[in-house]
C-alpha cells in the first residue's frame, strides 16, 4: 500500500505545478510609505492631491510658489505603475504650474512682469520633468527586480514541486519492489532453504569426523568450508532482499548493465527453476558502463523478466524461453531488450501497457510497467514494447545513455 503522506505529496506536487506563474501588473507595490497601495487608489490619491496643489497655488500670493509640491504628485504617481499615468500626470502638473502663475500676474511684455517669478516656474517646471525621468527609472528598476524575485520564487516552487516529484516516485518504486517479492516469497523461502538444509547436513558431518575414535580433522575442515559458503550464500541472499526491500535515495554511479542482469537472474534462479524457463543472456557491451542507480535499473530488469515469465506461464506455452540481449547504439546509447516464447502483446493493449493503473493480470496493480518508465526516464532512458521477439512473443526493450555519452 502506498502511505498516506506520499498521497499528501502527490496533491502537494499537483498544486504546485499547476500555480498560475505571478502577475505584475496589477500587483500592490512592497516597498514605500504607501506600502500595500493598490495602483487604482494611487490614481485616486494623485487626482485629490493635484487638485489641492493647485488650488494652494491658485490662490496663494504671487511670491509664493506652491507648485514645487508637485514633485510629490510625480512621486505618487510611481505606484499607478503606469508611464502613461507617469508622463501624462508629469504634463498636467506642468500645464497647472504655468496656470498657477498666469492667474494674478501681470501678462508677458508689461512693464510690471515678474521674471524672477517666472523663472522659479520654469525651474519648477523643469524639476518635476527631472523627477519624472528617475520616478520613471525606478519605477522600471521596481518592476525587473519584482519580476526576478517571482522568478527566483517560481524557480524554487518548481524545484521543490520537482523534489517532491522525486520523492512520490521512489515510494512508488519502492511499493513496487516490496509487490514484487512478495509475489517472489515462495522461490526467496526456497533459495533461502537450500543453503540452510546444507548447513544442518555438513555440520553434523563435521561433528562425527569429530566423534569418530581417530578424529578425521582435514574432514571436518572441508565440512567448516562448506558451511561458511552455504553462510555466505545466505547472506548474499539476505542482502539482496534487503536491497530490494529498503527505502533508499537514489545514487547514479557507473554500472556495467551485463552484470546488473546477471544479479537480477542470480537473485531469480528460484524463479526461474520453479517456472521451467530457459533464460540466455546474449551481451555485446564489451565492458561498457552506464550512470544509473544500480537498485532502480535492477528492478527493471527484474520486473521485465517477472512479467515474461508470468505471461508465459498464464498462456500455459509449453516451450518458455527468455533471451536478454544487450547491444550499443553509435557507442553511445545502451540498448536491453528481453525476449520471450509467450502469446505476445494484443494490438489493442500495445498502446496502452504504460498508462498507470492499466494491467492484464487478475490481481495486478497496473504500477510495473508505469514504475520502470519513469525510471528509466530518470535516466535519460526510454522503454517500448512490440510483438518482435525471436520466439515469437513479446519484447520488452529500453535504452539509456551510455556513461560516455553522459559525461
Amino acid at each position: 500500500m502506498i502511505k498516506e503522506a506520499t498521497r499528501s505529496r502527490v496533491h502537494q506536487v499537483t498544486e504546485i505545478i499547476g500555480r498560475e506563474p505571478h502577475s505584475f501588473g496589477g500587483a500592490r507595490t512592497k516597498w514605500g510609505p504607501l506600502q500595500g497601495l493598490s495602483p487604482a487608489r494611487a490614481k485616486t490619491l494623485v487626482c485629490v492631491l493635484t487638485m489641492l496643489i493647485f488650488g494652494l497655488d491658485y490662490y496663494s500670493p504671487g511670491d509664493i510658489n506652491p507648485a514645487v509640491f508637485y514633485v510629490c504628485v510625480i512621486v505618487a504617481l510611481a505606484w499607478t505603475r503606469s508611464a502613461r499615468w507617469l508622463w501624462g500626470g508629469t504634463a498636467v502638473t506642468a500645464v497647472l504650474t504655468v496656470v498657477g502663475f498666469s492667474a494674478g500676474n501681470t501678462p508677458v511684455g508689461h512693464p510690471n512682469f515678474d521674471w524672477i517669478d517666472w523663472t522659479n516656474r520654469c525651474i519648477t517646471v523643469s524639476v518635476l520633468i527631472v523627477t519624472a525621468g528617475f520616478v520613471h527609472i525606478g519605477v522600471g528598476l521596481s518592476k525587473k527586480l519584482e519580476a526576478r524575485e517571482a522568478l527566483l520564487a517560481e524557480v524554487a516552487a518548481r524545484e521543490r514541486a520537482e523534489a517532491a516529484l522525486r520523492d512520490v516516485q521512489a515510494d512508488f518504486a519502492h511499493a513496487a519492489r516490496v509487490s514484487t517479492l512478495g509475489e517472489l516469497t515462495a522461490s526467496i523461502a526456497h533459495e533461502l532453504k537450500q543453503p540452510l538444509a546444507a548447513i544442518s547436513t555438513n555440520n553434523e558431518a563435521g561433528r562425527n569426523w569429530i566423534d569418530r575414535q581417530v578424529p578425521n580433522i582435514e574432514e571436518a575442515l572441508e565440512a567448516s568450508a562448506r558451511i561458511a559458503a552455504d553462510v555466505r550464500r545466505c547472506a548474499d541472499i539476505i542482502v539482496r532482499i534487503r536491497e530490494m526491500a529498503v527505502r533508499r535515495v537514489p545514487e547514479h554511479k557507473l554500472v556495467s548493465l551485463d552484470e546488473l542482469i546477471d544479479e537480477a537472474l542470480v537473485f531469480l534462479r528460484p524463479e526461474v527453476q520453479s517456472r521451467g524457463v530457459t533464460v540466455s543472456h546474449q551481451f555485446a557491451l564489451g565492458g561498457l558502463k552506464v550512470l544509473a542507480d544500480r537498485i532502480q535499473l535492477q528492478q527493471v530488469i527484474v520486473n521485465l523478466l517477472v512479467n515474461a515469465m508470468q505471461a508465459m506461464e498464464q498462456a500455459g506455452s509449453p516451450e518458455r524461453k527468455i533471451t536478454i540481449r544487450t547491444t550499443v547504439r553509435d557507442a553511445s546509447i545502451v540498448c536491453c531488450a528481453i525476449e520471450d516464447s509467450g502469446p505476445g502483446i494484443a494490438p489493442e493493449h500495445v498502446d496502452r501497457l504504460f498508462e498507470s493503473f492499466f494491467t492484464t493480470k487478475e490481481n495486478g496493480m497496473g504500477l510495473g510497467l508505469p514504475i520502470c518508465r519513469s525510471i528509466l526516464e530518470s535516466h535519460y532512458g526510454r522503454i517500448a514494447a512490440d510483438n518482435a521477439s525471436a520466439h515469437g512473443g513479446a519484447r520488452f526493450y529500453f535504452t539509456i545513455p551510455a556513461a560516455t555519452a553522459i559525461g
